[in-house]
């Protein structure tokens, strides 16, 4: 499959970095400026070409209208995209969130900012996602791919993540994998049971690891120790079931979340546990459950919260980047003029002041569970 890139280029070179790593994992050629070397084409004809050639267009779009020939012209970037609509390619664009922060330097102002606007309305007639970090925009990118890619029905595993992808957080995302990589090995049907779903959610160094190994008296079966790591593209292809129990969660689940309140593992562990059927998960409902555990895990994310140098520790371990989308998600407005000490300052204050320390402990732990210990 042949991939168009469409974008400015200095404001968001990260992104396309991102983005093309994402291209090459998946195997696809792709077609980007950075790779047209020297022709003797005008820039939007040689576009055009590629353009023409392509399967799939993709635009993505932040504070820069783009360079243009002639100040009576749209931008080289604008052209793009008109031109991929009139070929009628399938377009899948992208636009920056209004609310995560950008550098100054990289917006414009005048009559480029007019015109700019004007574009983003014009892509906003097709359905478009909002993207903020490179990493961000790189996973929703891989995500959509892969939908476009995908050949699984929509009520087969491959095709429950396909539509759900977005919602599951980074670690249910991983439990999902885990669980695919153990049920090809050693599931003779190729069903994605309950068990495999337990023993990748009692694997997860965090709360789901906590909640699971509350149960003293199951036997957790362990991972395979040769288990491959699956792509993004090779799950949503997989056309054979999953274990009813976990779909019977997931579908009471998935309708009370959205993308901006992803699914949890810690809530699909918690769900299986206290309303699954089927012989996996009734182990657990006969045995003894350590309540005491249970509320060790509830109490620790609170302790967490109110506790400044614990979050002040755990902050300092992670990028400018990172802590920018943290403060992100949990709606904090920091000065894009903030960095190193001064910006992790900063959000441990609005959180303070939001009423949102519990969200940032609970963010801490899930991502990134060493930082803040386990209980």
């Amino acid at each position: 499959m042949k991939i168009f890139v469409s974008s400015t280029y200095v404001d968001l070179s990260q992104h396309r970095a991102a983005v093309n790593e994402v291209f090459l994992r998946m195997k696809n050629q792709l077609a980007a400026m950075e790779y047209f070397g020297s022709r003797g084409d005008e820039a939007s004809v040689a576009c055009f070409k590629e353009i023409a050639d392509c399967n799939i267009f993709i635009g993505f779009y932040a504070w820069r209208y783009g360079w243009q020939q002639k100040l009576s012209e749209p931008s080289i970037t604008e052209q793009e995209f008109d031109y991929a609509t009139l070929k009628k390619k399938k377009c899948l664009c992208y636009v920056v969130d209004d609310a995560f922060p950008w550098l100054p330097a990289h917006i414009d102002h005048g009559d480029a900012a007019t015109r700019l606007s004007a574009f983003k309305e014009k892509v906003s007639k097709l359905v478009r996602s909002k993207f903020t970090t490179a990493d961000n925009l790189a996973k929703q990118i891989a995500a959509d791919l892969a939908r476009e890619m995908s050949k699984a029905p929509s009520d087969s595993f491959g095709g429950l993540l396909r539509v759900n992808w977005d919602v599951f957080a980074p670690e249910l995302q991983i439990v999902l994998a885990t669980a695919y990589s153990q049920a090809r090995q050693d599931s003779k049907d190729g069903v994605v049971a309950t068990k495999h779903v337990i023993a990748a959610l009692a694997a997860l160094p965090n709360t789901a690891q906590a909640l699971v190994t509350a149960f003293p008296k199951v036997d957790i079966p362990p991972l395979n120790a040769n288990i491959q790591k699956a792509e993004v593209a090779e799950l949503f292809a997989y056309d054979r079931p999953l274990s009813n129990c976990v779909l019977g969660s997931m579908k009471s689940l998935l309708p009370m979340h959205s993308s901006t309140q992803q699914l949890l593992a810690i809530e699909l562990a918690a769900d299986l546990l206290k309303n699954g059927h089927g012989e996996s998960v009734r182990k657990f409902r006969d045995a003894e459950v350590d309540a005491a555990a249970v509320a060790k895990v509830e109490n620790h994310i609170r302790r967490i919260a109110t506790d400044t140098s614990t979050l002040k520790r755990g902050l300092q371990e992670l990028t400018d980047a990172e802590i920018v989308h943290l403060a992100y998600l949990a709606n904090a407005t920091l000065s894009p003029a903030l960095f190193g000490d001064s910006l992790r300052n900063a959000l441990l204050q609005q959180s303070e002041q939001k009423g949102v320390s519990l969200y940032l402990a609970g963010e801490l732990l899930r991502r990134h569970p060493r930082l803040v210990g386990l209980p």
